[in-house]
């Protein structure tokens, strides 16, 4: 009898976690795991925190985990089609039959359509090899403008500025991190202004100017800024991989259910790409980042290999920016309050989102010990007070041990 074979396509975070997590989870078959990039798959976050040193990719994993766990790695290879309804998977070098197929292709840049957009020096930040192109151009100095003043934009201007660069963010938004909270954004762009980073912020791009190369960016409201380099940072969208007619059910990514199982029952995703419900919101979507990618390719892995399990972590992100970084847990949703503590400043602040009486999301910039406190209390649901926790005057922790103590008073009142 033929063992399973279990495909994978992308040899992501989401991937690589979920290849693993099958054969932890007891899974003896064949796992073949393709991707187009030839290179050993690198972990993405360093991309754009560092340009100093670009030639060195981190592995996700060493390349002899691969061979310890007997996956078949097809790198180099293209997936040009796949069939849900047979699980056939088509690549520019063969054809697999797979009884299960797992999506972790991630996601691609947004790019920007305007005139001048083509020329040289207008690029986006995605993988090693833009990444590779922008340390070249970086170490060169003069001009960087960043479009896009989200987490990946911010973070590239931190880094260009640092390294002498005369660096200007521009932000269709009235701050930077507008979707999140502009007082977080507001903060943050003190920051950056401190150290020297320009901001456009309310406008739109419309084109670019030069001969050959870009020189100018010019904007919706006729000003220009002189630019040798623009990085485009404007969001990234879900790779699809082709399925003709027999296509899986996509709505701003591929929709899946708890255990990563699409519209169809053999055909799973997992990471960046994956529009899945989630615990700590109530709500479904798509969250782009490498922790959540991790964790939830491993649960799903594991769902694949007849291990049904479920991603229940809260979510994780954060971005280096100067000598801090921004970590956030949790989502917030429509409805919830937004609570900034008393003592912040533009170098260090933590705020969080309250939703039903307790905290539901996070976000601290310079201040790792009382965000992992803030995670505790999002994690057992803590009941919080909204003027006691935003006076910096009372600790986190002693919030925490007060509700704590309370909790026990009730209970016992209760029995």
């Amino acid at each position: 009898m033929p063992k399973p074979h279990f495909a994978i396509v992308g040899a992501s975070a989401a991937g690589i976690s979920a290849a693993l997590a099958m054969r932890t989870s007891g899974f003896e078959g064949i796992i073949t795991l393709l991707d187009k990039d030839p290179r050993i798959p690198y972990e993405r976050p360093p991309l754009s925190k560092k340009f100093d040193d670009m030639a060195v990719l981190k592995p996700i994993v060493a390349e002899s985990t691969f061979v310890d766990n007997d996956i078949d790695l097809g790198l180099g290879e293209t997936v040009t089609a796949m069939d849900p309804a047979t699980g056939t998977v088509c690549t520019d070098e063969r054809t697999i039959r797979a009884d299960r197929v797992l999506l972790a292709t991630g996601l691609s840049a947004i790019t920007i359509d305007v005139p001048g957009a083509a020329l040289d020096g207008v690029m986006t930040l995605r993988d090693a090899d833009d990444a590779f192109e922008l340390s070249q151009r970086l170490a060169k100095g003069g001009r960087l403008t960043v479009l896009g003043g989200g987490f990946i934009g911010l973070e590239l201007a931190a880094v260009a500025s640092t390294l002498g660069m005369d660096v200007t963010v521009v932000e269709l938004s009235a701050t930077p991190l507008g979707a999140l909270n502009p007082t977080v954004g507001g903060l943050l762009r003190e920051r950056h202004e401190e150290m020297g980073v320009r901001f456009r912020c309310g406008v739109a791009v419309t084109s670019f100017e030069g001969d050959g190369a870009v020189r100018r960016v010019v904007l919706a409201d006729g000003s220009r800024i002189d630019a040798d380099v623009v990085v485009v940072g404007i969001g990234a969208r879900p790779r699809y991989v082709p399925t003709g007619e027999n296509g899986i059910s996509l709505d701003s990514g591929i929709v899946v259910d708890h255990h990563g199982v699409t519209s169809n029952p053999s055909v799973f995703a997992a990471g960046d790409i994956a529009n899945r419900p989630h615990r700590s919101t109530g709500r479904r979507g798509r969250i782009e980042h490498w922790d959540v990618a991790l964790r939830h390719g491993a649960a799903v892995g594991a769902s694949m290999a007849g291990v049904p399990t479920e991603d229940v972590e809260i979510p994780y992100a954060w971005s280096d920016q100067y000598d801090n970084t921004l970590q956030m847990y949790g989502r917030p949703t429509a409805g919830d309050r937004f609570v900034l503590r008393s003592d912040a400043t533009p170098s260090t602040f933590i705020a969080f989102w309250i939703r039903s009486g307790s905290i539901s999301s996070a976000i601290a910039y310079g201040m790792p010990r009382d965000v992992r406190v803030a995670k505790a209390l999002i994690e057992q649901s803590t009941p919080v007070s909204e003027a006691e926790l935003a006076d910096s005057a009372n600790s986190l922790r002693d919030i925490m041990k007060g509700a704590r103590k309370m909790k026990e008073v009730h209970g016992g009142d209760s029995e």
